[in-house]
């Protein structure tokens, strides 16, 4: 598939389009938007105790507001160990199935119960701006892309990632060192929904799982994976700030 002039990485920061830095291996200082006032969140030791036990890892959260009319959370996720093995930890946990209680009703993961948990405690309106996984390998960058949309979607992007790593791995053969998620296939530009809907908030659910950037070491520039065929396809990718 031939993607149009570039696809874009959404990132929320200003109002200017620039490239995107190849092989950002200081991301996580790229990452921490915003201040750290976080003293009126209620429940927020406990809902990072909870992810911290999920992905065993140390889990530090970022105020990215604005404002005090509503939180922006950024979330980091920083395990101590490779790629490969948390693939099989999180093939192995029940904490990103389906499970389904006897009278047929689908269970909500624990992951999912967090967010939910978090939310609601609190009289404020919170929502999370971004979730990465620093593992010692790879990071994984997952954006909000419409309003709560992380804690609506991130346990399906989880499974993606588990399901379908042998494809964009090529069998863990070439681990990409960076994940984004989710990239879009630009149009023309003057007349380009997709852009007019990332500016707008106005993305849904099918936007996490079309298209992923990928960096490698392996590689100079970065590569796409288009879910949709499972595949590795080549284009020019750029961040978009707004």
């Amino acid at each position: 598939m031939k993607l149009h002039n570039t696809v874009k990485f959404v990132y929320k920061d200003g109002n200017r389009i620039q490239s995107m830095p190849q092989h950002n291996n200081n991301f996580k200082n790229y990452l921490g938007l915003g201040h750290n006032d976080l003293s009126q969140i209620i429940g927020l030791e406990t809902f990072k105790k909870s992810l911290e036990k999920d992905f065993f890892s140390e889990v530090t959260v970022r105020n990215c507001s604005s404002d005090n009319t509503h939180i922006n959370l950024a979330v980091e996720v920083d395990c101590n160990f490779k790629f490969q093995e948390a693939i099989s930890v999180l093939s192995n946990e029940k904490t990103i199935e389906l499970q389904q209680n006897p009278n047929g009703d689908i269970k909500k993961s624990s992951i999912t119960n967090a967010f939910l948990g978090l939310i609601g405690c609190n009289e404020l309106q919170i929502d999370f701006e971004e979730f990465a996984i620093f593992l010692n390998d790879v990071t994984i960058v997952i954006h909000k892309i419409y309003d709560r949309s992380i804690p609506d979607q991130l346990e399906l992007i989880l499974r993606h990632l588990v399901a379908e790593h042998a494809q964009y791995t090529n069998r863990l053969s070439d681990i990409p060192c960076e994940i984004y998620v989710p990239v879009y296939e630009e149009g023309p530009l003057d007349n380009d929904l997709t852009m007019v809907n990332i500016t707008s908030g106005k993305s849904t659910q099918k936007d996490y799982f079309g298209f992923w950037g990928l960096y490698f070491d392996s590689k100079e520039d970065a590569t796409i994976y288009d879910l949709k065929t499972k595949s590795i396809i080549t284009g020019d990718l750029f961040l978009l700030n707004h």
